[in-house]
């Protein structure tokens, strides 16, 4: 989880992609506003800025990791 300040600019690099839940507080993003209980999916290779509510924002963020690459099966 993670609390931002009232009206703060937070910058994401998404290489894999994540996911940003509205714990309380509001953002916005590319002006469109995400309060309490909204969510946001970034999908991989994505970047963004978020800006904070004038209350401050908590918000609870997965970050997706890199894809596990698959064994050769053994012969």
């Amino acid at each position: 989880m993670e609390d931002w300040d009232a009206n703060a600019e937070i910058t994401f690099d998404c290489p894999h992609g994540m996911e940003i839940l509205v714990i309380t507080g509001a953002f916005s993003e590319c002006d469109e506003e995400f309060s309490t209980q909204s969510w946001l999916r970034l999908p991989a290779g994505s970047e963004t800025k978020i800006i904070a509510g004038e209350e401050g924002t908590v918000v609870w963020i997965k970050e997706y990791l890199a894809p596990l690459m698959a064994k050769a099966p053994h012969s």
